[in-house]
């Protein structure tokens, strides 16, 4: 079933530079609207323990498993799910974001922790939209 999130991230993705935040409830379908309304993402789960070692590395590991130091006619669209259950989230995906910005799409779902960013720590304000997926 496709969902109006879809159209909205995939025109969000075509329009704007900041990173797009999918956040709702557990079992709404954020992750397959993620999946879906991209071609060939780049996934990186933080359930997935080799994915979770990666993100850990830094910015720049994960840079490098997506081989952006080549030369690209689009931005890869990456996809970074339940990574808010890492302590150092928002450190991490805002150092991503300010250095691979111009070659990547980078979309995150979550839980609604999504927003908690006025709670202190780095700032990633200006550098995201949230959307919020609610239940059919």
């Amino acid at each position: 079933m496709k969902r109006i999130y879809e159209a909205a991230l995939r025109e969000h993705i075509r329009q704007y530079r900041q990173m797009a935040f999918l956040a709702g409830p557990r079992q709404v379908g954020k992750t397959t609207s993620c999946l879906n309304f991209a071609k060939n993402p780049a996934y990186y789960t933080w359930d997935n323990q080799a994915h979770r070692l990666l993100i850990t590395s830094g910015p720049d590991a994960v840079a490098n498993n997506l081989q952006l130091q080549q030369l690209r006619e689009n931005a890869v669209t990456v996809l970074f799910d339940e990574i808010h259950k890492y302590p150092k989230w928002k450190t991490f995906l805002k150092g991503f974001f300010d250095v691979y910005e111009q070659k990547t799409k980078i979309v995150v779902t979550g839980s609604s922790r999504l927003d908690l960013y006025k709670r202190g720590g780095d700032s990633l304000m200006g550098r995201y939209f949230l959307y919020r997926m609610h239940p059919l």
